[in-house]
């Protein structure tokens, strides 16, 4: 009988420590589930980026800058991940890209994503940051080594990234018809009148405004000269898809009536894309030499420069556009 009180204790001291004990691990469980979910934000439809990935229908590169740009917008919140280390090789762990499928197919939590998702950024394989679309950007244009880029990038103030030269959606028509300002239809005395004929590349196709065009350059060019003893008036006669047959027609149809002294032809792509034989070609443009004999003007034909067509040292990139550059059947220019 004198040992009761002695076990009562006892089993009130267990029970205390047992509820302690659950309450601490209660903590535990509770205290990441809550900081994760606050900081775990995963769009549901990401899942369907996930699948095609693992299952090869994208590549790794796609996803990747996918899930970078997604961080680094905003759209997708992950726990906050230091950079330890970066990537030389820029490969993917296979056990990641798995990784990623299971979690598609709701055979893994989310959990297991986002530890992958930080192992990427970690090791510098995904770069998320202020200044990371500024990393990205710089790494795809020009290809230098990323701690160049990352100097740049560092040493650039603005948060704000600009094209520089914008692009201009719509043209500047005047009433005539052509791009640029308006101009008389009767030639002015003392003046002499040029008119550039071509297809989207004498138009400016992307360019920021009419100054940036191939004749506006010109117009420039000839405003700043002071030793002219004439006017020289530049006129932007391209408009986009032009080929040598549009070209001709243009010039003996409309352009003749507006006293040119001059017409400069930009050709080749167009008419090389729609498969038009170089002697037909040829053919045209001695016209158009022609129609300026009969009409008292010059004319200059100009070849655009078609990479893979010479003996130029084809950059990259020109290697690349020569070896894809197909005509409207879809053939390739150079076999």
């Amino acid at each position: 009988m004198e040992m009761m009180p002695f076990t009562i204790n006892n089993e009130k001291n267990s029970m205390k420590y047992l509820l302690l004990f659950l309450m601490i691990l209660a903590t535990v469980i509770l205290i990441p589930n809550a900081f994760a979910q606050e900081q775990i934000n995963i769009p549901s439809w990401i899942k369907n980026s996930a699948e095609w990935w693992a299952s090869d229908q994208i590549p790794d590169s796609a996803f990747l800058q996918g899930i970078e740009y997604l961080i680094n917008e905003g759209i997708m919140v992950i726990p906050s991940t230091e950079t330890s280390e970066s990537s030389e090789s820029q490969e993917v762990p296979a056990w990641i890209k798995n990784v990623a499928g299971w979690w598609a197919t709701d055979a893994i939590s989310e959990v297991e994503f986002v530890n992958g998702i930080q192992y990427l950024i970690k090791h510098g394989i995904i770069i998320v940051g202020d200044n990371s679309s500024c990393v990205s950007d710089l790494s795809e244009t020009f290809g230098d080594s990323s701690d160049i880029i990352q100097d740049v990038c560092d040493l650039h103030e603005s948060s704000v990234y600009t094209e520089l030269i914008p692009y201009v959606k719509s043209s500047n028509l005047n009433s005539l018809g052509f791009l640029g300002p308006e101009f008389s239809e009767i030639k002015p005395p003392n003046t002499y009148r040029i008119f550039m004929v071509g297809g989207s590349t004498m138009v400016g196709s992307g360019g920021s405004s009419d100054d940036t065009t191939i004749p506006g350059i010109l117009q420039k060019m000839f405003d700043s000269d002071n030793s002219n003893l004439k006017k020289i008036e530049v006129i932007n006669a391209g408009f986009s898809g032009a080929n040598h047959v549009t070209e001709y027609n243009l010039i003996k149809q409309k352009l003749v009536t507006f006293s040119p002294d001059l017409v400069i032809v930009y050709d080749g792509w167009n008419s090389l894309r729609m498969d038009y034989s170089v002697e037909g070609m040829a053919m045209y443009w001695q016209d158009m030499c022609e129609l300026g004999k009969e009409n008292n003007f010059d004319t200059i034909i100009s070849l655009q420069p078609i990479a893979g067509f010479g003996n130029k040292k084809l950059t990259q990139q020109e290697y690349v556009n020569s070896l894809t550059g197909e005509d409207h059947n879809g053939d390739q220019f150079i076999a």
